[in-house]
């Protein structure tokens, strides 16, 4: 029998999480809120990347920034200075 495994989550962890089980034979189903895979990881330049401000996307709890967002409340954003 095949396990059924379910990854909350597509950053880091989650990724190697779902690879580690579909490697072992589970069938994996992902679910993610963003439009891209990456987690925090999406945040962090490339070491070879020119310097540029930092950004982090909002917090899952609140929703805000999420493409699939109901709140109106508005988005956090960073200015140089």
């Amino acid at each position: 029998m095949k396990s059924e495994i379910t990854v909350i989550g597509g950053g880091v962890a989650g990724l190697v999480a779902a690879i580690e089980c579909a490697e072992g034979g589970a069938s994996v189903t992902l679910h993610e809120a963003h439009r891209t895979l990456g987690g925090r990881g999406r945040a962090t330049p490339a070491p070879t990347s020119p310097p540029r401000p930092a950004r982090l996307y909002a917090d899952a709890r609140t929703g805000r920034g999420s493409p699939n967002a109901t709140s109106s409340a508005p988005s956090a954003s960073t200015t140089g200075g």
